[in-house]
């Protein structure tokens, strides 16, 4: 099991001031969670039509921004995809 963090860039390019997302699971410090964090906040997807996102939030809207550890997952499976493939002794 891989725990996900959203990262927060705070808007900035500089990595000095990014910090774990307010609202993310941030574990404790003897736990060392989250194991892996990437960006979560204001990402920009796609809106599905008809959604309930659409209906209440932006119905003539094309594009979402939205925050969350949701929204750093992807990256994170990827990571950790690639981790897996170059250490073999991970898939265990």
């Amino acid at each position: 099991v891989i725990t996900v963090g959203a990262l927060d860039d705070r808007g900035t390019p500089d990595p000095k001031d990014d910090k774990i997302w307010e609202k993310s699971s941030q574990g404790t410090f003897t736990t060392g969670k989250p194991d892996l964090v990437a960006e979560g906040t204001s990402v920009v997807s796609v809106l599905a039509p008809k959604s309930i996102y659409a209906e209440r939030v932006a119905a003539h809207a094309e594009y979402l921004a939205i925050s969350g550890s949701s929204q750093a997952t992807p990256m994170v499976a990827g990571a950790a995809a690639r981790s897996g493939s170059a250490e073999t002794r991970l898939d265990r």
